[in-house]
Order: structure tokens, then C-alpha cells, then sequence
């Protein structure tokens, strides 16, 4: 779209929004267009307006989550997406999430979607499965260290069927790092965390290590899924005052 035909979008838009404010179509679009115009700072302004008023619309999340990691915001665009992948996990087009996670450079972040999606067994598994394995083998090969790195080392060993004394030996020691490790304290931190420790314990049970070691792990992910739980309603109920100052303000703007 060229950049006169950009403005003719934004001319347009400003124009519905002036007879209704909450327009979906318009606030799910408008983050592009003011994109494409190179207002970076009113498409990211846009964007959060569209979570805000329509926090559970697909297009408008994904649109903005794509503005955020072309500005080279990924860590807000991974909270922005599993937000909404935690009230719509069996959306499809979420599997667009990781695409985008890949191809900004956050294959870590992109390898945690794959996986948890592959234990939560959804509906749409069957499309983007033949892309997990290369996930976790690109975070598995990246340069530097990290739990998440090793635990995606692990899968592909247990895959490849080298289950034996020396893995059992490397799972132990995985989870006296996360049981020792710091609590996850940003969005993308817990959803790494997250998805290792449900990754630990899947190994550890195909592994047949014993009942009491799995539940020291079990125990660990429910403690992040605590925290994921308490950060979500703490969102929950910043949107939904986000949004009364909006209907407040509007409805002072009617009467004036």
C-alpha cells in the first residue's frame, strides 16, 4: 500500500471513529496503518488502545503484536501473544505466533509456544507440528547457555531414543538449577520457565524416573503457573480500568 493511500486509511478511519470510538475493524487496522505512515509511536499507541477495548480479538492482537517486533519490542510482543493464547489456545491462527517469534530472533520464545502447544495436545497441533523439532533444534544450537537451551538439548536426545543413566544424570541436575534459579519476574521469563518445567517432567516420566522426583518438579510449575495466574488478572483488571477511563471519557465528551 503506498503511503497516500496509508493516509486516505488513517483520513477514513479517524473519521468512524469520530461516530463510534469502539469501532473493532477500525482499531484493529489502525496500528498498520499509522505503521505504514511511519508513526511508530501512535501505531504501538494504537495498538494498546486495540487490546484495551477488544482484549480478546485475534487480528487486533496480532496485528499489534506484529507493530511491537517490528519495533523491536519482543518482550512485550511474547506477553501481548501468550495473554491471548492463554484464553484462545486452540485459535489457529496463533500459530502464526511462533513464525514471527522465529523470524525476530526469539527462537526460545517461539520453541516455548511449539512445545507448550504440543502438551497441551490442541486441536490445530497437526499443522504446525512438523515445525517443533526445528524450533527446539534451532534454541538447542544457538550460542550461549541457559536451562531452556538444555532442556531443548534433552527432548532431542530423548527423541533420538539415548535414554540412559548419563540423561537421567543431566535431568537431575536441570532441576536442582530450577529449583535453586531465581522466580521468573517478566512475562517471557514465566513462560520459559513455564513450559521447561512441564518439558522436565514429560522427560522425566518417559524416562521413568521416580514418582517423588516428578512431583519435586510438578510442584515447581504449579508455583509459575501461580504467578502466570496472579499476573493475568492483575492485566485482567488494568484492561478493564483502561477501558472504563475510555467510556468515561467519551461519554464526558458526548455531553459537553
Amino acid at each position: 500500500m503506498r503511503l497516500g493511500r496509508f493516509q486516505e486509511s488513517l483520513d477514513s478511519y479517524r473519521k468512524a471513529l469520530a461516530l463510534d470510538p469502539f469501532h473493532q475493524t477500525v482499531w484493529t487496522n489502525l496500528p498498520l496503518v499509522h505503521e505504514g505512515l511511519g508513526q511508530v509511536r501512535e501505531a504501538l499507541e494504537a495498538g494498546e488502545r486495540c487490546r484495551t477495548l477488544h482484549p480478546s480479538h485475534v487480528q487486533g492482537i496480532l496485528n499489534y503484536g506484529s507493530v511491537l517486533i517490528r519495533a523491536g519490542q519482543l518482550e512485550e510482543a511474547t506477553a501481548l501473544f501468550w495473554d491471548l493464547y492463554e484464553v484462545r489456545p486452540d485459535e489457529e491462527r496463533l500459530a502464526m505466533i511462533m513464525v514471527s517469534l522465529l523470524a525476530a530472533g526469539d527462537a526460545r520464545a517461539a520453541a516455548a509456544f511449539g512445545l507448550d502447544l504440543q502438551g497441551r495436545g490442541s486441536a490445530f497441533l497437526k499443522h504446525i507440528s512438523r515445525f517443533i523439532p526445528t524450533l527446539v533444534q534451532a534454541v538447542a544450537a544457538e550460542v550461549g547457555d541457559g536451562l531452556f537451551k538444555e532442556v531443548c538439548q534433552l527432548r532431542i536426545e530423548f527423541q533420538q531414543k539415548k535414554v540412559g543413566d548419563q540423561l537421567r544424570s543431566r535431568w537431575r541436575r536441570l532441576l536442582t538449577a530450577a529449583e535453586g534459579a531465581a522466580p521468573p519476574a517478566s512475562p517471557r521469563e514465566m513462560l520459559l520457565r513455564g513450559v521447561l518445567l512441564k518439558e522436565l517432567e514429560r522427560l522425566g516420566g518417559e524416562s521413568g524416573l521416580p514418582a517423588q522426583v516428578l512431583e519435586r518438579v510438578h510442584g515447581l510449575a504449579k508455583d509459575v503457573e501461580e504467578l502466570q495466574s496472579r499476573r493475568a488478572l492483575e492485566r485482567a483488571r488494568q484492561l478493564k480500568d483502561q477501558a472504563l477511563k475510555f467510556r468515561q471519557n467519551q461519554n464526558r465528551r458526548k455531553g459537553t
